[in-house]
C-alpha cells in the first residue's frame, strides 16, 4: 500500500533535458512529507512553508518518492520547459 514506510512503493525519475532554473519552473518539494501517511495522509498546511526549490542542471535526474508533496513553479521564460519522467512501481503494491 502507499501508506507504508520504506522502501517507497513507487518512485519517479525525472530526466532534466535542459537546465531547470528558478526562472523556467523548478520543482519545489516539502521534505519529509512522504512519511505522513501516503496519499491518504493529512498534513499540516504550515509544512508548505518549508518547501525547497530544486533547480537542476541539464543531464541530471531527479529521483523521488512520489508521496513527497511537490509542485512545479511558474515558467517565467518564453520557452517551454520539458521534464520527461518514468515511474517505477513495486510489485508489492
Amino acid at each position: 500500500s502507499l501508506n507504508r514506510g520504506l522502501p517507497p512503493p513507487m518512485v519517479s525519475v525525472n530526466f532534466c533535458v535542459q537546465d531547470i532554473t528558478e526562472m523556467n519552473g523548478a520543482m519545489r518539494i516539502v521534505p519529509g512529507t512522504q512519511t505522513i501517511g501516503g496519499i491518504k495522509g493529512a498534513y499540516d498546511p504550515r509544512a508548505l512553508e518549508s518547501f525547497r526549490l530544486c533547480p537542476v542542471n541539464a543531464g541530471a535526474a531527479i529521483i523521488r518518492d512520489v508521496r513527497v508533496l511537490h509542485s512545479g513553479t511558474p515558467n517565467l521564460t518564453p520557452k517551454p520547459r520539458y521534464l520527461p519522467s518514468v515511474e517505477y512501481i513495486s510489485m508489492d503494491l
